[in-house]
């Protein structure tokens, strides 16, 4: 061997018995250490989405309801045959109706004539009973003197009324229920992400400094 290599090999030697004579070392040494932190984890939700649906509501509508109720109505009628004239021995004057009750039942119709003497309107009324389908003339006279002028107005016909009973019909208000197209909730299952605490670990390399046995 070399005398310069194996001065070297001595040195080292030389080197390492002293520092364990002087109680130094130092050994690398590799540990792991736990520390906080923040994790995401994953984790089944349940989220809600919007879907169209079909939905039931209430709505408000009128209907047409029938009711008996009483009235008064009058008795059918068909008049004709008005006629005027002026007496030829008194100057009087003369109108005459003739009227038939179509009706089923009778009663009392009423008719009133209208004269004019010289401006002056008179009138006169006239009341008969008239079974059903039967007819009757009404005649009346207005005194006139010779000369008067004279006119006259279309008779009226009041007929009787009679109590019967009719179906009417008012106007109620009613509740209805339909279907709707609409918007609802609905749930469904996915994924989700969360960041929870948590401890990790991590680590680390020291110098384990020891000294010799003395």
């Amino acid at each position: 061997m070399r005398p310069l290599l194996k001065l070297w090999i001595f040195i080292g030697v030389a080197v390492v018995l002293v520092a364990i004579v002087a109680g130094v070392g130092f050994i690398p040494v590799t540990k792991v250490e736990p520390y906080d932190c923040v994790k995401t984890e994953q984790y089944d939700c349940i989220k809600v989405r919007q879907v169209p649906c079909t939905k039931t509501e209430t709505y408000p509508y009128y209907e047409q309801v029938p009711y008996p109720a009483n009235e008064e109505k009058d008795l059918t009628y068909h008049a004709w045959g008005f006629n005027t004239y002026e007496s030829w021995w008194d100057y009087d004057i003369w109108l005459s109706y003739w009227l038939r009750n179509t009706d089923d039942r009778g009663g009392y119709f009423k008719i009133t004539f209208k004269c004019s003497l010289d401006g002056v309107w008179y009138s006169k009324s006239q009341t008969k009973w008239i079974s059903s389908g039967d007819y009757a003339e009404y005649e009346v006279e207005f005194s006139r003197n010779r000369g008067q002028t004279w006119d006259y107005e279309y008779p009226t016909v009041t007929p009787p009324t009679n109590t019967v009973t009719v179906i009417k019909y008012r106007s109620e208000k009613r509740t209805g229920v339909r279907e709707v197209e609409a918007t609802c909730d609905e749930a469904y299952e996915t994924t989700c992400w969360r960041e929870v605490s948590a401890t990790c670990y991590r680590s680390k390399t020291g110098w384990l400094l020891w000294e010799p046995w003395r």
